[in-house]
């Protein structure tokens, strides 16, 4: 084999390697200029959350219950007045996440940000002052290269012209993965993981906090607790999907 086609090759493999050329959900051959991992006809599959949700943290309830808050919200704080979030922690949705999130598959922001501004367009957020992702620990930013909260709050504070505080909340605990913990155990793990350096910027604010998925509850909980101690007067909560 010649020096110039064993380059094409080492090239060629290169591109397969970065750019895959398959759908990661149904595996049929993506489109051209499709950088997100996965296929235009997946991601028409894509709907939004349906049914009788608690009006607090958004579980999904009986259609038999009426609107009224769930169990866990009766019996125990949350701290934040209302949970948005558009889609199910499932399928396509939670595939792209997963390649956003682990495999540094930037394409799929474009369509995050063209699905929540749908969702912006038809379920107007009650009104803020500002908007706080959640953060990484100064490790985990440096290993992944991006805080995936606040790319998803930049896409909603440009829409709505609210400016995102980035240096306001630090998570001081470089806490392990919550993924395979029960709720006690992810409560335990993420307690004293947070603080507000510059409480000057949110006392007495009603403010969005932001974050790709929410579980159980116990981050978002966690963080809310810490911004009401710090004075925040009202939050609200943004999350991309909810399991």
């Amino acid at each position: 084999m010649g020096f110039e086609k064993i380059l094409k090759c080492i090239g060629e493999g290169g591109i397969s390697f970065f750019f895959p050329s398959h759908c990661r959900i149904c595996k049929k051959k993506l489109e051209g200029l499709n950088f997100t991992g996965i296929c235009f006809s997946c991601w028409e599959k894509v709907r939004w959350r349906e049914g009788n949700f608690c009006p607090r943290c958004g579980i999904l309830l009986s259609p038999s219950v009426g609107e009224i808050l769930c169990l866990e919200c009766k019996k125990g704080k949350k701290y934040f007045e209302k949970l948005f979030s558009p889609f199910p922690y499932e399928g396509v949705m939670k595939e792209a996440i997963l390649l956003f999130k682990y495999h540094k598959k930037e394409g799929v922001i474009s369509k995050f940000r063209e699905l929540i501004l749908k969702y912006l367009s038809l379920h107007p957020l009650p009104p803020f002052d500002l908007i706080l992702p959640v953060p990484l620990h100064r490790r985990k930013r440096r290993e992944r290269g991006f805080n995936q909260a606040e790319l998803i709050g930049n896409i909603i504070g440009k829409a709505l012209s609210v400016p995102l505080e980035k240096r306001v909340l630090k998570r001081v605990k470089d806490t392990p993965t919550q993924t395979g913990l029960s709720l006690k155990e992810r409560e335990k793990n993420v307690k004293g993981a947070f603080k507000v350096v510059k409480k000057e910027r949110i006392k007495g604010k009603r403010v969005l906090l932001v974050d790709d998925v929410y579980t159980t509850g116990s981050t978002v909980k966690e963080v809310s607790l810490v911004l009401k101690k710090a004075g925040v007067r009202v939050i609200y909560v943004f999350t991309l999907c909810r399991a």
